[in-house]
């Protein structure tokens, strides 16, 4: 469904990610987690086509997404759902509103449908009660929530989560990653996400992958991960204060 050959990124004579490269199956769930700032957000924005790589190639469901026209492009991008780190809700819409948004720009769904799908997203995703609140009328569990209704609401084959359970309790955050789970196995969607949650990433992910100086270092299974000897690897995981990476240069 998705991958990366040889992906250099470069912002401003920095180096965000070096040549990375890997393949996710269909159906599959990748997480990614490193230290903060090197790159595991803007792996997700590449998969979206929001910002293109320096060199190399991104390919979704076989097609190099930089090289498609603008309508090959939205057509691809009917079929994926992002889960932003703030949720990206609107202010100034209800909750509701919020759920239509995307629908009535993107699609040819009729008003009946899209009034369906509306209250059949939210329901599913338990907030169906606040259906004309606004996001400040609601709390930030539910925020998630409707970000994550928004970001099904089209059903998407792949879904890109950024950090879907930060600044959550640890109930809410553990009811989110359930309900993500839940959702991936009634559609059999493709997952990608950041979060540095390592309790949450391995109740997620059927492939891990650290993300540091950036270097993508697929981790596969939970049970490898754990079981690394890269000492990068060890210290992240463990959360150990001393090692390679809080070596100064």
């Amino acid at each position: 469904m998705i991958e990366f050959k040889e992906v250099s990124l470069n912002f401003d004579g920095r180096q965000i990610l070096d040549k990375i490269s890997f393949k996710l199956e269909e159906g599959k769930s990748l997480v990614l987690v490193g230290p903060s700032g090197e790159g595991k957000t803007s792996i997700l924005k590449l998969i979206s086509g929001l910002i293109k790589p320096s060199s190399g190639f991104v390919y979704v469901k076989g097609k190099d997404i930089n090289q498609l026209s603008k309508q090959e492009l939205l057509s691809l991008l009917k079929n994926m759902g992002m889960l932003f780190q703030k949720n990206a809700l609107f202010d100034s819409m209800k909750v509701s509103q919020n759920m239509k948004f995307p629908m009535l720009e993107t699609t040819d769904f009729t008003e009946e449908e899209i009034e369906k799908r509306t209250r059949y997203f939210l329901k599913e995703v338990g907030i169906d009660h606040a259906y004309d609140l606004f996001p400040a009328e609601i709390s930030g569990g539910m925020q998630k929530r409707l970000g994550i209704a928004r970001a099904l609401a089209l059903d998407p084959q792949v879904i890109l989560y950024d950090d879907p359970t930060a600044g959550l309790d640890p109930i809410t955050s553990r009811k989110i990653i359930d309900l993500i789970l839940q959702l991936k196995k009634e559609r059999a969607s493709t997952l990608v996400t950041v979060t540095n949650d390592m309790n949450r990433a391995y109740q997620l992910a059927d492939h891990i992958a650290l993300v540091v100086k950036g270097e993508l270092l697929w981790l596969d299974s939970v049970q490898k991960a754990r079981t690394s000897d890269d000492p990068r690897v060890f210290q992240f995981l463990n959360g150990k204060t001393q090692g390679p990476l809080t070596e100064k240069l």
